[in-house]
């Protein structure tokens, strides 16, 4: 999913490490709190942004097989 050109997860990715970096600055015993929520939330983002990502090569490797066949016929 996209807003705009940007994948969601980017986003996502964006948002938590600002609120990492802010809570370590202004806030750090919050921070070690909440540590397991932001690395939690970084495995998410990096995981739904991979299968993104996995997902526009698979799409390109099959059109490609599909134009190579249109082309030995």
């Amino acid at each position: 999913m996209k807003v705009g050109k940007i994948p969601v997860a980017s986003i996502i990715l964006g948002v938590v490490t600002l609120t990492a970096l802010l809570l370590k600055f202004f806030n750090p015993a919050q921070a070690v709190v909440n540590s397991a929520f932001i690395n939690g939330a970084y495995a998410g983002s990096l995981f739904v942004l991979g299968l993104y990502y996995v997902n526009i090569y698979y799409t390109a490797w099959i059109n490609n097989r599909k134009e190579a066949k249109a082309h030995q016929e």
